[in-house]
């Protein structure tokens, strides 16, 4: 099937934006990394200290480790330095956030100019700024993003002490217990990276639906999913699927789906959608997606595809959708 201009737009613009996102998190990692080696030097102080203990004859245990000097200096570091990484990243995402809401509207004009290229200059107006930027350093529920960003300050201390736990109980080298100590405390690092595509990508589409909803032409958006190895399930069964113009876009964190435009006096647009590709794909393909068990159990008609999404409500995340988990789907059929 051949896809119509405006699908082939989309797709275009969304690997345009994919590919920016990467540079942005390449830069980020970057920014990470100087983190990790400013605290670099007390990890492996901390880890030699542990192994000096245990050389020593002492049963060293993490309770003791919670209440030595060095450790709480660790500890106290690390939450400055992470939270100085918070206010670089809030700054960085704010700053995309605002090109994405501009790019969002200018994206919705070019597909109603492809719908309707006599006269679509009636429909879409100026960049309403107010109530676009209004979305501009804030996450889904309204928060700053300043507020979710804290919480990567947590992820990394609960990281770093579950991996110095390990450590300690299983007797690890100075060496594998300082990188431990680093690979947990990144756990502040997915989190900002996590923040940063989800919010992104929400004004993203949230300025495209407004773009499209003030254009007056414009009374319904289809979903539109990449298909690929890393599309989740739920997204890739949902391609295709239709929402009132007025209807808020639903996604889960990280996704990367878009919208694209069902116009007035327009032949709706047609593509293969994720659920007809899959159902097009051989037996072991289809069980990378779904999973064995839920697979088997589709192939004998105890669950349906549409089982296979279920849909939440967040006071964080918004309106989202997620792949079933097999317990639940197992219990439907």
């Amino acid at each position: 099937m051949a896809e119509p201009d405006v699908v082939r737009m989309m797709r275009e613009f969304g690997a345009g934006v994919l590919a920016e996102e990467e540079k942005q998190f390449a830069a980020m990692v970057k920014v990470w990394l100087e983190v990790e080696r400013s605290l670099e030097g007390q990890m492996s102080a901390l880890a030699l200290e542990i192994e000096r203990a245990r050389d020593a004859g002492i049963m060293v245990s993490m309770e003791q480790v919670r209440k030595w000097e060095r450790f709480q200096r660790l500890l106290g570091e690390a939450k400055r330095e992470v939270t100085k990484y918070e206010k670089y990243a809030e700054v960085m995402i704010s700053g995309r956030q605002k090109e994405l809401v501009e790019a969002g509207w200018a994206n919705a004009e070019e597909a109603v100019r492809l719908a309707r290229p006599a006269d679509w200059q009636e429909f879409i107006g100026a960049l309403p700024v107010k109530a676009l930027e209004n979305m501009v350093g804030l996450g889904g529920d309204g928060s700053p993003l300043a507020a979710l960003l804290a919480k990567a300050s947590e992820d990394s201390g609960v990281g770093l002490m579950r991996s110095l736990t390990q450590a300690v109980a299983l007797g690890w080298n100075p060496a594998k217990t300082a990188r431990a100590m680093a690979d947990g405390l990144a756990g502040g690092l997915d989190r900002a990276l996590l923040i940063a595509r989800t919010e992104q990508m929400r004004v993203l589409r949230e300025s495209a639906r407004m773009g499209y909803q003030s254009s007056g032409v414009v009374v319904q958006y289809k979903r539109i999913a990449s298909i690929s190895p890393r599309t989740c399930l739920a997204c890739l069964l949902s391609d295709g699927q239709l929402y009132d113009v007025t209807t808020d876009f639903e996604e889960h964190p990280a996704g990367r789906c878009g919208l694209v435009p069902v116009v007035v006096g327009v032949a709706e647009p047609q593509w293969e959608t994720g659920r007809q590709w899959l159902l097009n794909q051989p037996d072991a393909v289809q069980q990378d997606f779904m999973g064995v068990k839920a697979w088997e159990a589709w192939r004998v008609g105890e669950v349906t595809l549409d089982e296979m999404v279920t849909r939440h409500e967040d006071g964080v995340w918004g309106r989202y959708l997620t792949p079933t988990g097999i317990t639940e789907l197992l219990g439907r059929g």
